[in-house]
């Protein structure tokens, strides 16, 4: 199993090395190669015991916040009009491009 370490220099002399995403697992040593020592013997402590699994967690249904507007805006006279338009203008954003240049000027 390879696991990611981050070994940081602290006070003069002193090394630590911690596990990425579980910073609670961490050692120290007076050099680079003792604390990744003192760190692999504490993870094969830990996991000899331990298991690894998944977990499941059933959210709430949510409804988007705009689907509770989208029937009374489906039975609005303008609706197809307006999803024309829309369509329209998403074939000419990826025929031509958006035209949005955010941050570049745009001279006359």
């Amino acid at each position: 199993m390879t696991m990611y370490v981050l070994i940081e220099p602290k006070a003069e002399g002193i090394y630590t090395a911690s596990l990425i995403g579980m910073p609670m697992m961490a050692a120290q040593g007076q050099s680079e190669n003792e604390a990744l020592t003192k760190l692999r013997t504490l993870v094969a402590h830990r996991l000899q015991a331990a298991r690894i699994v998944p977990l499941e967690i059933e959210l709430p249904a949510t409804m988007h916040p705009w689907l509770e507007h989208a029937d009374r805006l489906r039975a609005n006279p303008l609706f197809a009009e307006v999803r024309e338009a829309i369509q329209i203008q998403r074939e000419q954003d990826e025929e031509y491009g958006s035209g949005c240049d955010i941050g570049h000027a745009q001279s006359t």
